[in-house]
């Protein structure tokens, strides 16, 4: 699924195929690191999702029930004609259009797509086939005798030293490769390395000795902390880690169980308010105190998955120009009967700076339990949330896009999230959702420098957000020009940053 760096889209609803997960305990919900290395099989609905993420008739790597594909062949060439089906473009692009238009003549029960939640397969450009629509390629292109000589010097290197081919992972690319300069966002987002491959790079050298914290802000969760502390624990093994509690005014005893766990480990700090500050004076105060040189935000009611410390500290390390990474989560329930679900829901969030940047003003696409921040953030723009302001952690990602910083997202599931009818997000959504609302319309008129006649109004960012209609045409072309003059402030391809990352 390829992103076109011209256009902007957001991807169907995506769930898991085999459903809800039960088990007795939170952290047995959890994958093993081995089973996390395995893809999940993901559903989307055909009809759902923008133009070409919602990718169903693929020529290359997919697999069809055979009646299926016929059918969907047949249709093409009954609305399209012998032409329709004349060339591989043309033909996959009829296929996509009559799929999603429901106009092929299929099972109705079985109107759902999968894919993978990682990379099944490589595809390697020989020559330009896309004459056909305007999709970019990887790099120069070669022609198929050069090719064929690049493979066969490889074979002779192997052969010189006693090796031979075979269909096992290796740790480096048979080709010099080019990457595609689109924004893949689909449900598994950026290729990520084998896991053979990853576990040379993660090496105790590389991450092991970097100084982590965690930062934790607390206010009546003694229930759901020690299975916060365990998954931290699982997550930091093997790292230099501490953890830094702040207890916002607490009256249920949470106070008094992390103090007995302070005492037994020194890893773990409390900080105590003497009374209910709120979560932003909770976490200033808490950055101001972390050691570590990344922090790992995490909830007091919320898990980390074990491989989190590891996707985020290798992506941060790999990429020095961004500073705050989040990830994909999961959320999860208790159930009335006992034990506890995992929801099927995935929610994974854009990957490519350039485009979380974009997405800033539709929505907030760092789940907060979910990011990691270098600590030199507190040092330069600190203290980094405001207070007095519902959204803290949206108002704080706007302002720090202002300034220039950069933000990103793992395509991994790095937190699992408790939804719960007590949680800040379920009692007060609808005031954190207009609080997001005010801090775009005050990013917007700071970005783009308008006057204060041209100032967004309410209605301008409830029609973005697609919250309500516009209620005239001019209005509509209001909001409109607020969108364009944002993305030419932040002079950047929307499926690029700045820095051309990857």
């Amino acid at each position: 699924y390829a992103q076109p760096p011209d256009a902007l889209m957001r991807h169907p609803p995506l769930q898991a195929a085999c459903g809800a997960r039960r088990a007795s305990t939170v952290l047995d919900l959890l994958p093993g690191d081995e089973a996390n290395s395995w893809p999940e099989l993901v559903t989307f609905p055909r009809s759902k999702g923008e133009a070409d993420w919602n990718y169903p008739w693929d020529l290359s790597g997919a697999m069809y029930r055979l009646p299926d594909a016929l059918a969907v062949f047949v249709a093409i060439e009954k609305v399209f004609g012998p032409d329709g089906i004349a060339h591989p473009n043309v033909f996959e692009g009829h296929g996509q259009r009559l799929l999603k238009e429901q106009r092929v003549d299929l099972p109705q029960e079985r109107r759902l797509s999968a894919c993978l939640s990682a990379p099944a397969l490589v595809m390697v450009t020989v020559n330009r086939v896309q004459t056909k629509f305007a999709n970019p390629l990887a790099g120069d292109e070669c022609s198929v005798e050069e090719l064929e000589d690049s493979f066969r010097c490889f074979l002779d290197g192997l052969s010189e030293k006693g090796e031979t081919l075979s269909c096992s992972p290796v740790p480096a690319p048979l080709f010099e490769t080019s990457p595609y300069e689109v924004c893949v966002d689909a449900a598994h987002q950026p290729l990520r390395r084998h896991p053979l491959v990853q576990a040379q790079e993660n090496s105790p050298n590389t991450q092991s000795q970097m100084p982590i914290s965690w930062l934790i802000p607390v206010f009546n969760a003694l229930d759901t902390l020690p299975d916060a502390l365990r998954s931290m624990r699982l997550a930091s093994e093997g790292h230099n880690w501490e953890a830094v509690f702040v207890d916002d005014g607490s009256t249920d005893g949470s106070s008094e169980l992390l103090s007995s766990v302070a005492a037994e480990d020194a890893r773990i700090r409390l900080l105590r308010q003497a009374e209910q500050g709120g979560i932003a004076e909770a976490l200033n105060k808490g950055l101001e105190a972390c050691r570590g040189d990344i922090i790992f935000r995490l909830d007091a009611d919320d898990i980390a998955c074990p491989s989190r410390v590891r996707a985020q500290l290798w992506y941060l390390q790999a990429h020095p120009e961004v500073s705050i990474v989040g990830g994909a989560i999961r959320t999860f329930s208790a159930l009335t009967s006992g034990g506890f679900e995992l929801n099927r829901m995935f929610y994974p969030f854009p990957v490519e700076p350039g485009r979380v940047r974009w997405e800033l003003l539709f929505s907030c696409p760092l789940a907060h339990p979910a990011v990691a921040l270098r600590r030199s953030l507190v040092e330069q723009h600190g203290p980094l949330y405001p207070k007095g302001v519902a959204a803290e952690d949206h108002a704080c990602w706007l302002r720090l896009a202002a300034r220039g910083v950069q933000m990103a997202n793992v395509p991994d599931i790095v937190t699992f999230i408790r939804r719960h009818p007590g949680s800040r997000s379920a009692q007060h959504s609808k005031e954190l959702r207009s609080s997001s609302q005010i801090e775009i319309a005050n990013h917007l008129a700071e970005l783009c420098k308008l006057d204060p006649e041209n100032y967004p109004r309410p209605e301008d960012i409830a029609a973005i957000w697609g919250d309500s209609l516009p209620s005239s045409s001019a209005d509509a072309l209001r909001a409109t020009q607020l969108l364009d003059a944002a993305l030419s402030a932040m002079k950047l391809d929307p499926g690029r940053s700045e820095e051309h990352t990857s």
